[in-house]
């Protein structure tokens, strides 16, 4: 399901697989095979650990520990650098997979990279809404706080 959606926006925001295996043929046919088997994958894979491990560690060990991160602008701050750590990432990532082909792939992994800091936005914001019903309900049902900022998540 998760290359679907990355598929489905690359070919929106670059050019359809189609028109790519026109202009090259066989190594067209082995970029859009190591597409679909290897960087869509490692792109997942890289969104989701990036952005639960940047996401725990903003609530539960910088909150907790140093306390002055309790503004909204370090809230978009750390989620802006933690979506740039992932499409970084992924373009590292991607680019390795595919830098044994002639055939031009360096458009196709920027836009994977760009799909993929967009999807870190989402998934950060989504994932700050789970640590503050986590933070939420600890506190209310045992009486201990994990974390002063992740009751207050700032939106």
């Amino acid at each position: 399901m998760w290359k679907y959606l990355y598929d489905a926006l690359l070919q929106l925001l670059t050019s359809p697989w189609a028109s790519f295996l026109t202009k090259f043929a066989k190594q067209g046919r082995l970029v859009r095979d190591v597409f679909f088997n290897d960087v869509y994958q490692y792109s997942g894979i890289i969104l989701f650990s990036v952005c639960i491990i940047s996401c725990l560690l903003y609530y539960f060990y910088f909150n907790k520990k140093f306390g002055k991160y309790y503004t909204k602008r370090s809230w978009f701050k750390w989620m802006f650098l933690t979506s740039l750590l992932v499409g970084v990432l992924t373009y590292l990532v991607a680019r390795s997979c595919v830098s044994s082909f002639l055939c031009p792939t360096t458009p196709l992994v920027a836009w994977l990279s760009v799909i993929n800091f967009l999807y870190g936005l989402v998934l950060f914001l989504i994932i700050s809404l789970v640590c503050q019903l986590i933070a939420i309900m600890v506190r209310r049902l045992f009486s201990y706080d994990l974390s002063p900022m992740a009751s207050r998540t700032p939106f």
